[in-house]
């Protein structure tokens, strides 16, 4: 591995530790032993981050359409991180 891969998997390793992290603390945080109580956290911090994200500019100085497209990608990043984290006691699909 030369140099340039070792940083890049550097990189990757971060990101993915990174995410780890979150889903682990969201999960912590939005957990309850009712599974419906639980969901209904989980949707009120996906809602949270969305609805925040979208009320504010993020990059000033991009045209508006790409201002735009950022925030569904990262609106559909949100969703799909948190959509990952279960409730312990809910199988896989």
């Amino acid at each position: 591995m030369n140099d340039l891969e070792r940083t890049r998997c550097d990189e990757i390793a971060g990101q993915l530790a990174l995410l780890e992290l979150v889903r682990f603390a969201v999960g912590e945080i939005c957990f309850h032993t009712d599974q419906a109580v639980f969901a209904q956290r989980m949707q009120a911090v996906e809602e949270g981050i969305i609805n925040d994200l979208n009320s504010r500019t993020i990059f000033d100085r991009a045209p508006a359409e790409t201002e735009s497209y950022i925030k569904e990608a990262i609106a559909a990043q949100v969703t799909k991180i948190l959509t990952s984290i279960r409730h312990p006691e809910e199988q896989a699909p």
